[in-house]
């Protein structure tokens, strides 16, 4: 495109600052107010420039600051001493300074290095670790020595059997370690002779002699002797300090009837018996009067051994629930079959369904069967009740008379689809897809392939947001070298990387969107409503930006005013894609 003069608004940059040195300050003119201006995303390349007082508030919006650039805080590769230990430490025992660089930007001094802090004291290495002064201070012993220990009570070394142990430094010599070897005291040993708890006196405490027995008897006092009774033994302990239970002796038990023995030491023998052992006698535990009534009948129990008791009465038949169909009286009231529901085994129709659907579509009445004791029918068998509609099996399965009532849709047919708005389908990219039928024939399921708008992707030639329109609100084109400097776009000249480009409204010059130039050279700002526009550009280091408007190609030519850095201002009506600039090098930064 064919660009206009400047307008009144247009920004003049100053690249008045030289790499790594403090920023000229000129006076701004007339009307202009004099900024530190740091392109979006590239802060290394912050310059000073003046601008239109009327487009300063735009720049500082962006991240710009009042007044000229600043200068550095130190001399690139500068070294000074330093030290991370406590003051006053360095230069102490081990202890030394070390050093730190001033980064290549000059702006900071990175980490110190190589100096010697405190650390703990190690002992005997002659050194003063924590730098305080002293050497192998807080030390307690040589590392390795041995000493004389003893843990035991005050007065019990060297008595009886304790004697003292050893202990030895460890390799810091900060502790001794534990005591070996001590014997203390511990508790008397009857009959070894020897003075065990070490308090000068040898088996005192003991009770026996170890292995005595004498007699013994844990009975009431005056049953030894009796009946079956007798006495026992007890035995001294190992230790000598107590006699051991009492074994061996009889004591007073139940009397057992039928021994002829005085089992309870009371001087009478089987007293207290109730019957003969092995004795039975008649019984029975029904109600009274069913005994010999239908099949009832009493039983027997017998005498226990001891005698003193009967057992369980067992044998006996006592009244049970009437079971139909045996022609017995099992409940012992006279009565054959008496409450009996149906013949065992016999059968009848049955259905549990809404009576209306008996043999309705698919469902049908099934059979029940009485139970072995004729009091109830079992469970309906081969019935089948209502279910929920199968659309498109042909069958009235919810048996009312109707079939595949309530159904949608055959079951996996399939029909167009569309998800995006009204009237974009078949426009731009923008297509229908299908949905299928689900199994049950009740519903349709989602949307699948349909493609519906999208936001507008610059230079791909395809109408994204389907709107009849191909890649509107584009704006940019291409940054290239032009190496001979002629200011058209010759073969063999490559695009240019990283360039800056800012597109700023017309009249207020407020910033609109940033643009970085791809590996190609490429640039685009994209969605940008129609308006009036200009784009300035932000020249990489050691480039110049190159003649405008040279040779009278409009899609060969630079597009930008190498004064301003900037285009004229321009119209947007739904998109411009030949806004180029050219660079030949040899700028400043």
């Amino acid at each position: 495109m064919r660009l206009s003069n400047p307008g009144p608004n247009a920004i003049f940059v100053c690249l008045l600052c030289a790499v790594g040195m403090a920023p000229l300050t000129l006076a701004a003119k007339s009307g202009q107010t004099t900024i530190c201006h740091v392109p979006p995303g590239n802060p290394l390349n912050a310059h000073t420039i003046d601008v239109a007082t009327s487009a300063v508030a735009a720049h500082l919006a962006h991240g710009d600051s009042l007044g000229a650039c600043q200068p550095q805080v130190c001399t690139p590769g500068a070294v000074v001493p330093c030290y991370g230990g406590p003051s006053g430490t360095a230069g102490i025992g081990v202890c030394q300074e070390g050093t730190q660089t001033c980064n290549a930007a000059g702006t900071a001094f990175g980490a110190c290095t190589g100096d010697v802090v405190p650390s703990p004291e190690a002992c005997n290495d002659g050194l003063d670790n924590d730098c305080d002064g002293i050497a192998d201070d807080g030390c307690v012993c040589v590392p390795g020595s041995v000493s004389a220990c003893y843990d035991g009570p005050t007065g019990t070394a060297g008595v009886g059997v304790c004697q003292a142990g050893t202990k030895t430094c460890n390799a810091t010599g900060t502790a001794y370690g534990a005591c070996a070897g001590a014997v203390t005291p511990s508790a008397e040993i009857c009959g070894d002779g020897l003075d065990n708890d070490c308090d000068g006196a040898s088996d005192e405490g003991c009770v026996c002699s170890p292995g005595s027995s004498v007699g013994c008897y844990t009975g009431p006092s005056d049953t030894a002797g009796v009946g079956v009774c007798r006495p026992g033994a007890q035995a001294c302990n190992a230790a000598g300090t107590a006699y051991g239970a009492c074994t061996g002796a009889v004591t007073p038990t139940s009397e057992i009837c039928g021994d002829n023995s005085d089992n309870d030491c009371d001087g009478v023998t089987d007293d207290g018996c109730v019957c003969s052992p092995g004795s039975t006698v008649g019984c029975y535990t029904g109600p009274p009067g069913t005994a010999g009534v239908g099949v009832c009948r009493p039983g027997a129990q017998v005498c226990n051994a001891a005698g003193t008791a009967y057992g369980a009465c067992t044998g006996a038949v006592t009244p049970a629930a009437e079971i139909c169909g045996d022609n017995l009286d099992n409940d012992c009231d006279g009565l054959l079959d008496e409450v009996c529901v149906c013949t065992p085994g016999a059968t009848a129709a049955c259905y549990s369904g809404p009576p209306s659907t008996e043999d309705i579509g698919t469902c049908l009445s099934g059979t029940k069967a009485c139970n072995p004791a004729g009091t109830a029918y079992g469970a309906c068998i081969g019935e089948v009740l209502p279910t929920a509609e199968v659309c498109g099996d042909g069958a009235d399965n919810d048996c009312n008379g109707v079939s595949d009532n309530g159904c949608v849709c055959a079951p996996s047919s399939v029909t167009p689809c569309y998800g995006g708005p009204p009237g974009t389908a078949g426009v731009g990219a923008c297509r229908p897809g299908v949905q299928t039928c689900n199994a049950l024939g009740t519903g349709y399921g989602a949307c699948i392939g349909d493609v519906i708008p999208l936001a507008e992707t610059c230079g791909d030639g395809i109408d994204n947001d389907c709107d009849g329109l191909t890649d509107e609100g584009c704006v940019g084109d291409f940054a290239w070298q032009d190496l001979d400097g002629n200011g058209v776009q010759d073969a063999g000249e490559p695009g240019l990387a990283g360039v800056t480009f800012l597109l700023r409204h017309g009249t207020t010059s407020g910033l609109v969107a940033v643009a970085v130039s791809d590996t190609s050279g490429r640039y685009m700002f994209s969605a940008i409503p129609d308006g009036i526009y200009y784009i300035e550009v932000i020249p990489p280091q050691l480039f110049n930006v190159t003649t405008m408007d040279a040779g009278g190609d409009d899609a060969r030519d630079s597009d930008f005013d190498s004064e301003t850095l900037s285009t004229p201002t321009f119209v947007l009506v739904n998109s411009t894609s030949d806004i180029d600039c050219g660079f030949s090098s040899g700028g400043g930064s």
